[in-house]
């Protein structure tokens, strides 16, 4: 069984987390990183191609474990907030 945390996590991933994309420069930043993408991959041959998709795997998963600690911190920081008493 998987761990609180990552229940959580995982429950923001697929219910809320696109709800706050609109409110950031993501789209924007994402069609710029499909342009390039695209344009790199006509140049690549196919053995560069291999590779560039193994970093993008790599990439990717680095990403996702910063998003995590994001969330931990954010939780605790919640956690710390909500312990504290109000003036």
């Amino acid at each position: 069984m998987k761990n609180i945390m990552q229940l959580l996590f995982d429950h923001i991933l697929d219910r809320t987390y696109e709800f706050y994309l609109p409110h950031t420069k993501y789209m924007a930043y994402h069609m710029q990183q499909m342009a390039a993408e695209r344009r790199l991959l006509e140049q690549l041959t196919p053995d560069q191609q291999s590779l560039f998709e193994e970093y993008q795997e790599c990439r990717s998963n680095s990403d996702l474990e910063t998003l995590y600690a994001t969330f931990l911190a954010s939780f605790d920081l919640g956690i710390s907030l909500s312990s504290r008493p109000f003036p």
